[in-house]
């Protein structure tokens, strides 16, 4: 029985050190400071009435943050280019 409890201790305190270890990385990843939000992009606005269709894609693009991040971002490289 007390082997067992043993056992029983031994796998809570790895599942404990797992938990543990992704927090931190969940941490980690919350903090990470991208170069991309250094850049002063065009507002969300202008943006839309601006760019093109095939790099807006307003069906994607208006109701993920995320894809409108990244397509405002190819928005703005397509400008510099020019």
């Amino acid at each position: 029985a007390k082997q067992k409890v043993d056992a029983y201790h031994l796998q809570l305190q790895n599942l404990l050190y797992e938990v543990m270890h992704l927090q931190k990385e969940i941490t980690k990843c919350l903090e990470f400071k991208s170069k991309h939000e250094e850049i002063d992009l065009v507002s969300v606005d202008e943006f839309y009435k601006e760019a093109p269709s095939e790099i807006s894609k307003p069906d994607i693009t208006l109701n993920e943050p995320h894809q409108q991040t990244l397509a405002r971002l190819d928005w703005e490289l397509e400008q510099r280019k020019r």
